[in-house]
């Protein structure tokens, strides 16, 4: 199970990486694929895009995504400079 794989992605931090809105319909496919990876289950546990330069509309579309994709009961920080994604 990729879960359980040493190698497989569970903390992905893009803070400051010069992430800016608006974010396309790839950058929301790119995450979907992401988010729901092998058979709708991803390893990745934390996704984090803190301080970059996003619209309130994108951020709130990242956290509709996260949600929607989780299997599993997940947080979403999006607030000023904070957007964080996490799986509980």
């Amino acid at each position: 199970m990729a879960a359980k794989d040493s190698k497989a992605l569970q903390k992905l931090s893009l803070s400051a990486c010069g992430v800016t809105s608006p974010l396309d319909a790839t950058f929301f496919d790119a995450l979907k694929t992401l988010v729901c990876q092998n058979d709708g289950e991803s390893s990745l546990t934390e996704l984090d895009f803190s301080h970059n330069v996003i619209s309130v509309f994108d951020k709130e579309r990242l956290a509709e995504e996260w949600e929607l994709k989780s299997t599993v009961e997940s947080s979403s920080i999006v607030k000023d400079n904070l957007c964080i994604f996490t799986k509980l």
